[in-house]
């Protein structure tokens, strides 16, 4: 068969990523022609990668309306491949563009739904002040910006038509839609997306075993956002060292929060940032850990640490959000 993944993103840098490009070795090695389509500055094989317009305003214009450059080479692109099959997992750099172009060439499409964008503008899945679950909307509603605030007035206008349309165009489009975790399943189903399978991720694997565990050693690994709650594991240090005072805790990552949340732990020197280290030397942590903690505050979906944590025998302390009890 010839399958065309596309992404936003042509290199590896998210869970997303960790799919995308671990179903195209994994096809590849079955036999089929995989061929892929994203922006940025990553070259593959077999690829179409486009760059982004270095002019800011054009960037713009073209990330919440429309590319007509962007629409002009996908759909050459895909006439050119003749795919069987289109793939598409994360599509919010140049949605309606991408959009239209898969309109419009009239061949099968699934999409892997990554997180909950289609349903909630701000991809959190629940409010920003309060973190009680949201009711989601359409696409975008008037309560993302008059309820919590959960989108500024300028990010709100925007993208209202782009969510809209991008909203339906999904439902118009896409042949089936395949969450990895059974709440996103849930949420696609109760607003009209037909047909919806849950369909985990995968991992790959070789000749990892569990190993002895002799210190007492909480670990975090994942990016350092907002919506990863880290700071209310930091907070909660003081309480968790009262029942083991030797207990450290190392959180493994880097990400937009990591000064605030190292002025945050000033005081606490049971608490070690590492920085981000290679893929390796983090299987390794989860070897040496006792626990692997998952604060999350926001809406994940099917998050591969879990996953990977799962396979080292690490025990996981997560939130009751998204897709995280399902593991």
């Amino acid at each position: 068969m010839k399958i065309l993944l596309i992404n936003d993103n042509s290199i590896e840098k998210g869970g997303a990523e960790v799919s995308v490009f671990g179903t195209r070795r994994l096809l590849s090695e079955l036999g089929h022609e995989v061929y892929f389509f994203g922006f940025g500055d990553g070259k593959l094989d077999n690829s179409l990668v486009l760059t982004h317009k270095k002019n800011k305003f054009l960037y713009f214009l073209g990330k919440f309306f429309f590319s007509y450059r962007i629409y002009k080479k996908l759909k050459r692109y895909i006439l050119s491949i003749n795919p069987d099959i289109i793939h598409l997992h994360n599509n919010y750099l140049y949605s309606l563009s991408v959009l239209y172009a898969l309109k419009h060439s009239k061949f099968p499409i699934v999409h892997t739904v990554h997180d909950w964008g289609l349903l909630c503008a701000s991809s959190w899945g629940v409010y920003r002040y309060s973190l009680k679950p949201c009711t989601l909307a359409n696409g975008i509603a008037t309560k993302c910006y008059f309820h919590e605030g959960c989108l500024n007035f300028g990010h709100f206008t925007v993208a209202y038509l782009r969510n809209k349309l991008r909203f339906k165009l999904e439902k118009k489009v896409m042949k089936h839609f395949l969450p990895p975790s059974t709440a996103l399943t849930t949420d696609l189903k109760k607003f009209g997306f037909d047909p919806v399978t849950c369909l985990h991720h995968f991992i790959e694997f070789t000749n990892v075993k569990s190993a002895e565990r002799k210190d007492d050693i909480l670990i975090y690994v994942g990016m350092l956002s907002k919506n990863k709650g880290v700071d209310y594991l930091i907070n909660s240090m003081p309480f968790i060292l009262e029942e083991i005072p030797n207990v450290k805790l190392r959180i493994i990552g880097d990400g937009p929060e990591l000064n605030n949340l190292k002025r945050l732990a000033e005081n606490e020197k049971q608490i070690e940032f590492t920085g981000r280290i290679q893929h390796e030397k983090v299987m390794e942590e989860y070897k040496r850990a006792n626990i692997l903690v998952m604060p999350s505050i926001w809406s994940e979906n099917s998050p591969f640490v879990l996953y990977e944590a799962l396979l080292t025998s690490l025990p996981v302390v997560g939130t009751k959000r998204g897709g995280i009890p399902d593991l």
